[in-house]
């Protein structure tokens, strides 16, 4: 469950979710738990903690890698004996902190992408190879189909954040950053990111603006990664 879905929000549905199952015994029906995994951004432990009160049952940082998605459905999914896969019992995890995925930069890729400068490197690339390992017969479907949406969605995202920078629309720059954020991410694309948490949370607090160079610097910042990502695409073999 995504916990930034517009208009009805994760932790909103599942408080739904969880008023549907309560109520279904008293009206003569039934209603299973129906297991629920935040998903989010957000790292810090209260975060964490507000996704159990509003119902849910585990928690996953975006970005998460194949390995910790498929570490994720081995809690809540058991095996059977033919390898059917059948719903675990409800068993609440509240010591579990998830970890999130290494931001240390590397250096070397299976598709020889750049991987530029140090300490600010414009592309993770741990996080390209775990998409690629979506397509594992190495057609690099996802991979394209992942990038190609960043590189146009992005910029709309960017004249959006900048309008309501422009008009103090808090919770429009809040969202518009949030969403961002979480694409930039999921790409490795790690400065750009950490630009967008910024204004984020600039948005969240109600704040202002200080440093007039941050809407610049996410536009620069941007235009690199987007260069970095379409020379990535160039060197990947259909």
């Amino acid at each position: 469950m995504d916990c930034q879905m517009p208009i009805l929000d994760g932790y909103s549905s599942t408080r739904m979710l969880r008023e549907q199952e309560h109520a279904a015994p008293a009206e003569g029906g039934t209603a299973p738990h129906q297991v629920v995994i935040a998903l989010t951004g957000h790292a810090r432990a209260d975060d964490r903690q507000i996704c159990m009160d509003a119902g849910m049952d585990d928690y996953l940082l975006k970005p998460f890698s194949m390995q910790q998605l498929d570490a994720m459905l081995s809690r809540w999914l058991g095996q059977d004996t033919d390898g059917t896969l059948y719903p675990g019992h409800y068993t609440p995890t509240s010591d579990y902190i998830p970890q999130q995925l290494s931001s240390v930069p590397t250096e070397t890729s299976t598709s020889g992408a750049p991987a530029t400068a140090n300490g600010g490197s414009l592309l993770d690339l741990c996080y390209i190879d775990s998409i690629r390992m979506l397509d594992p017969d190495g057609r690099k479907r996802v991979l394209q189909m992942v990038v190609t949406k960043f590189i146009e969605e992005a910029p709309r995202l960017i004249a959006d954040i900048r309008h309501a920078a422009s008009v103090s629309d808090m919770e429009g720059l809040y969202r518009h950053a949030h969403y961002l954020k979480s694409s930039s991410a999921n790409l490795g694309a790690v400065k750009l990111a950490d630009q967008c948490k910024i204004l984020e949370s600039i948005g969240r607090n109600n704040s202002t603006i200080e440093d007039a160079t941050l809407l610049t610097r996410l536009e620069s910042e941007f235009s690199a990664v987007s260069a970095a990502l379409a020379a990535l695409l160039q060197g990947e073999t259909p």
